[in-house]
């Protein structure tokens, strides 16, 4: 038994292209962060490797939504052609004091801000000077 094709578009699911709808209006949209917080900092060079890994390992990582067919249909997932690690991985300082409650108001304005509705759906940002 061979290898599973890779799929490079699928539709999406009935519960994304409702989550997809309800992004684009900023009254309705709803983000979610995860923060972990490190002992020491990390090494960029191995995190960037391990996510470029996982990029690699998982196609959904490489997908953008596409819409085709007018807003009654599901978007697509396509494969971004100009997908770059360099869209989703970025290093941010934090000011001194560089106390939890400055973390959190990162976290809050990060996820307000959504993400770039061309790229695949996600972004990782390291923030340094945590006290």
């Amino acid at each position: 038994m061979g290898e599973r094709p890779v799929r490079s578009e699928a539709r999406m699911s009935g519960f994304e292209a409702l989550m997809w709808r309800v992004e684009s209006d900023p009254q309705l949209a709803s983000g979610m962060a995860a923060i972990s917080v490190l002992d020491r900092a990390p090494d960029i060079d191995l995190l960037r490797s391990r996510l470029a890994g996982a990029a690699e390992a998982i196609p959904q990582l490489r997908r953008r939504a596409v819409s085709t067919l007018g807003p009654l249909v599901a978007p697509d997932w396509h494969d971004d052609p100009d997908f770059s690690l360099d869209n989703h991985l970025r290093v941010e300082s934090i000011d001194d004091p560089g106390d939890d409650s400055q973390l959190c108001r990162r976290a809050v304005e990060l996820t307000h801000a959504g993400f770039n509705r061309d790229r695949p759906l996600w972004e990782f940002v390291l923030l340094e000077g945590l006290s």
